[in-house]
C-alpha cells in the first residue's frame, strides 16, 4: 500500500481545479480539431461558421404552409394549383426572389409586345430551366448580341419554367401566353430529365396518369382521404420539426462550437432523409377508390421499357407541338436536353464535386440513368426533323471544375454560365444556316 503523501506534498484545490480545466480544454479542443478535419471527411469542403449558419438560417426561416414539392430546385418556394397549367409558384416578394402575379420567378409579368429594340427571349422547362432563367439568361443574352443580327437590342428575359413542369406542362404554358397576348422573339426550351424521373417517383405508384403534372394526386387531395392526410400530416410534422431544430441551434452555444455544428448537420441531414422517405410515402399512396379527378385516365404499360418509351415520346411530341406553336407566332424554337450527373460517364469529378452532387443510391440517380437513352434516341428524331434540337448530355466531358451543385440534377454558377455559351452558339449555327 502507497504511503499517503504528506499534506504539504499534496495538490492545493486550487490546483486540482487548474489541472482538470487544463484537460478539459485540451479535449475540447481535441475534439474541436477532429471535428474540423471530419467536417471536411464528410461534408467534401473546409468548414465554414458563416455556411453552417446560412444552412441553418434558411431552414428555420422555410414557410411552413410550403410542404410540396419536397424539393424546388433546392428552394423552398410554395406553389399553387393552376387551372390550365397544372401548378405555379404562389406570388410573394421574398428575400432572394420576385415572383409574379402569374406564378412564376421573375420581376415582371409574362406578357411583352415585340419591338425592333428588344429582343425576348422565354425560357421554359422545369427547376434547372428555371434556375438558369435567372443565373444564366444575362450570360445568354451577351452572347447573343456579340451577333450582328441582335447587336444594339435590349434583352427582356421572361421565365415561363417552374420546378417540377414536365411535357406537357412547357406546351400547355406556352399557348397559355400567347392566349393572353403575350409574345416572344426566341423560346428556349431546357428539359428531359424530369419527363423520364417525375412520372416515375411521384405519380406512377399512385396510379395517376404519365401526362398529369407530377405529384396529382397530392395537388388535386380529396377531404375525404383520410390515409393520405394521414400522410401529408407527418411530411408537415417532420419539416415542423426540422425548423425547430434548426431555430434552436442558431440560439444555441454549439453554433460557436465546430463539435457542435457538425452535430447539428448530422441532424439535419437525418431529418431531410426522412422528409424525402415520408413524401415518397405521400406519393406512393393508392386511393380506395379511383377518381378521375386526381387519378386521370386508365392506363397500364407491360413493363417499364413500355413506359419509358411513351414518356419519351410525349417528350418528343411537346417539343414538336412546340415548334409548330412558336411557327405559327414568328418565335425562333429552340430545344436543349439538359445534362445530368447520372445519364452517363459524361463529366471528370473531383472528391469534393462528386461529394456533393453524385449519391448512386438515390432513386432519382436509378430513374435517370434508365431513362436517358430513351431522351437521346427521341432527340435524335427531333434533331433529324424540322426542330431546333441539341444533345447537351457530353458538353462536359472535358471539364474539371465543378459545375453541379446537388446530387439531383442542378447547376452552380458555372455550370449556368457554360450552358449559356454553349446554347448561344447553337442559336446563333442554326440562325446562319436559315439566312438566304
Amino acid at each position: 500500500m502507497a504511503p499517503d503523501l504528506p499534506i504539504s506534498a499534496r495538490p492545493s484545490p486550487i490546483t486540482r481545479i487548474v489541472r482538470i480545466a487544463i484537460y478539459l480544454v485540451f479535449l475540447l479542443a481535441l475534439s474541436e480539431g477532429l471535428a474540423f478535419f471530419g467536417y471536411r471527411i464528410v461534408r467534401g469542403e473546409w468548414f465554414s461558421y458563416g455556411a453552417v449558419r446560412t444552412h441553418a438560417g434558411a431552414i428555420c426561416a422555410v414557410d411552413q404552409s410550403a410542404s410540396w414539392p419536397p424539393e424546388h430546385g433546392g428552394r423552398d418556394l410554395e406553389i399553387t394549383i393552376h387551372p390550365f397549367l397544372g401548378f405555379v409558384l404562389e406570388p410573394e416578394d421574398l428575400p432572394q426572389y420576385e415572383i409574379s402575379d402569374f406564378g412564376f420567378v421573375d420581376s415582371t409579368p409574362p406578357i411583352h409586345k415585340r419591338s425592333a429594340e428588344t429582343l425576348i427571349v422565354g425560357i421554359t422547362g422545369g427547376s434547372v430551366a428555371e434556375s438558369f432563367a435567372t443565373r444564366g439568361l444575362d450570360t445568354l443574352g451577351r452572347e447573343l448580341m456579340r451577333s450582328p443580327r441582335f447587336a444594339g437590342r435590349e434583352l427582356v428575359g421572361v421565365n415561363l419554367a417552374v420546378g417540377g413542369y414536365k411535357q406537357p406542362q412547357q406546351l400547355m404554358v406556352l399557348a397559355y401566353i400567347l392566349a393572353l397576348g403575350g409574345e416572344l422573339d426566341l423560346l428556349i426550351n431546357l428539359d428531359g430529365f424530369n419527363e423520364v424521373v417525375l412520372h416515375r417517383s411521384d405519380n406512377q405508384r399512385a396510379g395517376v396518369h404519365y401526362a398529369f403534372p407530377r405529384a396529382w394526386a397530392l395537388l388535386s387531395l380529396e377531404a375525404a382521404d383520410v390515409e393520405l392526410l394521414s400522410r401529408v400530416g407527418r411530411v408537415a410534422y417532420l419539416e415542423t420539426d426540422r425548423k425547430k431544430t434548426a431555430c434552436a441551434f442558431l440560439q444555441s452555444p454549439a453554433r460557436f462550437s465546430v463539435t457542435g455544428s457538425l452535430l447539428w448537420q448530422f441532424r439535419a441531414s437525418r431529418a431531410q432523409r426522412r422528409i424525402l422517405d415520408a413524401n415518397v410515402e405521400v406519393n406512393a399512396h393508392r386511393p380506395a377508390r379511383r377518381s378521375f379527378r386526381s387519378m386521370g385516365p386508365a392506363h397500364r404499360f407491360a413493363n417499364d421499357a413500355e413506359l419509358l418509351t411513351e414518356l419519351a415520346r410525349l417528350w418528343k411530341h411537346g417539343s414538336t407541338q412546340l415548334a409548330k406553336l412558336c411557327e405559327a407566332n414568328d418565335i425562333a424554337y429552340f430545344h436543349f436536353l439538359q445534362p445530368n450527373q447520372y445519364a452517363g460517364d459524361f463529366k471528370p469529378m473531383g472528391p469534393r464535386e462528386r461529394k456533393i452532387a453524385f449519391d448512386p443510391a438515390s432513386l432519382y440517380a436509378q430513374l435517370a440513368r434508365e431513362g436517358y437513352p430513351y431522351l437521346t434516341a427521341a432527340g435524335a428524331d427531333l434533331a433529324d426533323s424540322d426542330v431546333h434540337f441539341r444533345d447537351l448530355t457530353r458538353m462536359f466531358t472535358e471539364i474539371q471544375d465543378p459545375v453541379y451543385e446537388d446530387s439531383c440534377c442542378h447547376f452552380n454558377e458555372r455550370g449556368n454560365r457554360l450552358l449559356a455559351e454553349e446554347m448561344a452558339r447553337f442559336v446563333m449555327r442554326e440562325l446562319e444556316r436559315e439566312s438566304p
